[in-house]
């Protein structure tokens, strides 16, 4: 069990305070938007001590600006357009590189806030709507791109929501984004999108292919160890609408929870079927518990709140420990905290 130090990355839909207040070694008066934990080649902290790739990438998050309307490709996609982007000899850093890696990256987020997300199509012919929108993003050919249209429409939502006659999820995540990107059109695209308000606590599993965004709050993030990335808009970075349109599911799921939840008294374990990967949230008293037991493989654990005890080591809010495939976890103390598994 190896302490470790959080690789933070600066992105403009970041905080200046949240990861600050969690972390002490954040970065100050930046606005930081995820710490990682992992062995991507952007956010290495554990291959010198694992000696090898660990199969996930593990992440705190704080959004306080809309995320980008994106999907995630599957392996196949993402191993081909690797290779094709490192053919042309595509900067790995450059702005117009795509794919950073030859994974695919379905994800699973569990909220520490209210965690206001934006999770796949209400339905199988908002791809049509989809279509002409990001098409026409630019040639503004389209009435729905139109600068005119989109005012229309926010002043026909801020009434409704002014006068009380709106509660609606859409609504809020629509002037949420066109309060941070007020020229772009795509903010249309929420309206045909299901919207949740998840509670501290609550989560949402995204396969490879569904379209997402997350609009405001603080979350646990797991995904497979990949940084690929397709974004339809909502963002100051590169965007690629075709590669949406043409990965993207636009027919809706009966669900976007993880298949399996396990429950305790003070912990919770939330396992996506299939996915390869886990969440262990701790919360409240434990004497002499030993975690994870069934769940072979590399871990990383974040206390998030309080001071206990992980395999008589002393541990605090903010600190982060590895702790190999062969060492049991024993908790002794009062505090809140996270484990990513297999």
């Amino acid at each position: 069990m190896e302490k470790i130090t959080p690789v933070f990355q600066n992105y403009d839909w970041g905080s200046k305070t949240k990861l600050q207040n969690l972390f002490s070694e954040a970065p100050k008066n930046k606005k930081i938007a995820e710490a990682w934990f992992g062995t991507h080649k952007r956010g290495d902290n554990i291959s010198k001590i694992y000696g090898k790739d660990l199969p996930y990438l593990f992440k705190v998050l704080a959004v306080e600006k809309c995320l980008s309307l994106q999907i995630h490709p599957n392996k196949k996609t993402a191993k081909l357009g690797f290779a094709s982007e490192n053919r042309r000899s595509v900067p790995l850093e450059s702005a117009e590189r795509v794919f950073k890696d030859p994974n695919s990256k379905p994800e699973m987020a569990v909220a520490l806030t209210d965690f206001l997300v934006v999770v796949g199509v209400k339905s199988e012919h908002s791809k049509k709507r989809f279509e002409e929108i990001l098409k026409n993003k630019d040639s503004k050919k389209s009435k729905y791109t139109s600068k005119e249209y989109l005012e229309k429409k926010t002043r026909e939502i801020q009434k409704r929501v002014k006068n009380g006659t709106s509660d609606s999820l859409s609504d809020k995540a629509f002037l949420f984004a066109r309060s941070d990107y007020p020229d772009d059109p795509t903010a249309l695209l929420l309206l045909e999108m299901n919207v949740e308000m998840l509670k501290p606590g609550q989560s949402v599993y995204l396969p490879d292919g569904i379209l997402h965004a997350y609009i405001r709050g603080e979350c646990l993030e797991i995904m497979e160890n990949s940084d690929n990335v397709f974004r339809a808009g909502l963002t100051n970075k590169y965007i690629n609408p075709k590669l949406v349109l043409d990965n993207g599911l636009f027919k809706p799921l009966p669900s976007y929870k993880p298949n399996t939840v396990a429950k305790s008294k003070n912990w919770t374990d939330y396992i996506p079927r299939g996915a390869g990967f886990g969440i262990m949230v701790g919360n409240g008293n434990f004497a002499d518990e030993y975690l994870c037991q069934y769940h072979s493989g590399p871990k990383v654990l974040i206390a998030l709140d309080g001071k206990f005890a992980v395999n008589d080591k002393n541990v605090k809010k903010g600190d982060a420990y590895f702790i190999d495939s062969k060492e049991q976890i024993l908790i002794n103390g009062s505090g809140k905290f996270a484990i990513a598994h297999i």
